[in-house]
């Protein structure tokens, strides 16, 4: 007999079974007798129809992507649907979309499997795997079957795995994270009309460069060892056209196979991330990332950098596109070389840029040939394309009201119209640029610092020779005072510290640490 005609042994007596149809003898040793190896028999049977659990088995996915898959494969390889008509009825499901228009009734926690026996059954969940529990809550098969089944177990999951592989319903897909923690899908259709996108030329070229580059030659740029980790932050005044370069990016990257995953301000980043690392290759979209990063709240920065430097990790390959109107605001820690490879700066349209913005957006026969775009440009100097957009659109408006009044159909846009709806916006324009943003409350961290500052010239004076080089952890508030011209006696440290205690306004807080070197 070959040895591929013969199983492993399935029990403690040692049975095998071989898979040969033309054999049908019993080969017993031969101090064995009939009554032992009845026993045996018995024994083996008994162990082999015997219940046991089979060990959970996590997948790098999302749930509800695994419960489509695993549903597919109940299907093709148990015959149970519980589509409606299917006569199964699940205990539990819940629906599932699949793509923007279709959804799907799926079954989930415990399944009974009729065809493996009564009591058979198998569990799909999510659960953190304790061997990778930085990729938080994935979907997770376990079972409770006959051990004579477990073949069949054995079975179920390598298709659902490669059913995963083959069809997840998320990767390569443009997806949008909400702030509930859910996935929903994105008509990229939707997005800005990429020719009717303008950038100043240099931007243009930034971003075809970096931006966009890594993403469409991502085997080339691999091949000469170029990491596939990007991190580009793209910051600028407000209506420059940061946002749209997030959905351009994420339309490139889906038409070149990677997930595009978005995330606005209010998003968690660090879910963000952990999506684009499950459903790499991916580019990670995250808007305003000031307002995530600007907080006071010391474990929810750590939380954020530990995030961020999961990109650091060898062989990830997410891209990181960000956007922020106000650079200045972001947490220092996200400012370190190593963790932002690109500073792309988006400002003010140029005269070129400004005229090629007016003419991509306008049907080129309702605009006349003899418009004096430098004369516009002395109009609109400053301006950002938004705000450029909004004098075409004035312009359109108020031409096809007059002509509509004059029992015309079609219009000319002439310069007077243009320079006319340019006077209107730029009032508008000024208003933004005399606003400033409403001071924000003031934090803790900040507040904390203050008092430190005037603690510390209370207690020292004028000894202290250098600056207060303050740092915060999860740990709480160490200060370090550094450079002192005299030693600093035991009642300074009392008083000081009597100083920081006064203003530790949160109990469950550690005490602000003072270290004298």
């Amino acid at each position: 007999m070959k040895p591929n005609e013969l199983d492993q042994p399935t029990g403690s007596d040692g049975i095998t079974r071989h898979s040969d149809p033309g054999r049908s003898d019993i080969v017993l040793p031969v101090r064995l007798s009939h009554d032992e190896a009845i026993k045996a028999l018995k024994r083996h049977k008994e162990a082999m129809e015997s219940y046991v659990r089979v060990k959970e088995v996590f997948f790098p996915y999302l749930a509800p992507d695994g419960y489509v898959a695993a549903n597919k494969v109940l299907d093709r390889v148990f015959g149970i649907s519980f589509a409606a008509g299917s006569g199964f009825s699940p205990p539990q499901s819940m629906s599932v979309k699949v793509s923007l228009t279709q959804a799907v009734e799926v079954a989930i926690g415990q399944v009974a499997i009729p065809s493996l026996g009564d009591d058979a059954m198998v569990y799909l969940g999510e659960g953190v795997d304790p061997d990778r529990p930085h990729l938080g809550k994935v979907f997770v098969v376990a079972a409770y079957v006959r051990r004579m089944d477990q073949p069949h177990i054995t079975k179920f999951i390598a298709e659902i795995e490669a059913e995963l592989r083959g069809n997840s319903i998320y990767r390569g897909k443009p997806v949008r994270l909400t702030e509930s923690g859910a996935l929903e899908f994105v008509d990229t259709s939707k997005f800005s009309d990429p020719s009717r996108i303008v950038f100043n030329s240099g931007v243009t070229c930034a971003i075809e460069r970096y931006v966009f580059g890594p993403i469409r030659f991502r085997d080339e740029l691999s091949q000469r060892g170029v990491p596939q980790k990007r991190v580009t932050c793209a910051y600028g005044p407000f209506g420059t056209g940061k946002s749209t370069l997030l959905s351009l990016a994420a339309r490139e990257a889906t038409d070149h196979g990677l997930t595009a995953v978005l995330g606005g301000p209010a998003v968690d980043m660090a879910e963000v991330m952990r999506v684009s690392a499950l459903y790499q290759p991916s580019l990670a979209c995250v808007e305003d990332i000031d307002n995530v990063t600007n907080t006071s709240e010391s474990d929810k920065v750590s939380e954020l950098l530990e995030a961020f430097d999961g990109l650091l990790t060898k062989g990830v390959d997410i891209k990181l596109l960000m956007t922020t109107n106000h650079q200045d605001r972001i947490t220092p820690g996200m400012l370190r070389p190593g963790r932002i490879d690109n500073w792309l700066f988006i400002g003010p349209s140029d005269r070129p840029t400004m005229e090629r913005l007016i003419r991509s957006n306008i049907d080129p026969s309702e605009l006349a040939d003899d418009v004096d775009f430098d004369a516009l440009w002395v109009a609109v100097e400053g301006f950002t394309p938004a705000y450029i957009h909004e004098v075409l659109n004035k312009a359109i408006i108020g031409s096809v009201v007059v002509a509509a009044s004059e029992g015309r159909s079609g219009i000319l846009i002439r310069t007077d119209d243009l320079l006319a709806a340019a006077e209107i916006v730029r009032a508008q324009w000024q208003l933004q640029q005399d606003a400033v943003d409403p001071p924000k409350p003031p934090t803790l961290d900040a507040a904390f610092s203050d008092k430190i500052r005037e603690a510390q010239l209370e207690v020292l004076g004028s000894d202290v020779a250098e600056a207060l080089l303050v740092t915060t952890s999860q740990e709480g508030a160490r200060r370090n005072y550094i450079g002192l011209e005299r030693d600093i006696n035991r009642s300074d440290l009392e008083d000081l510290g009597n100083n920081l205690a006064l203003y530790d306004r949160h109990g469950d807080e550690k005490r602000g640490q003072i270290v004298v070197e």
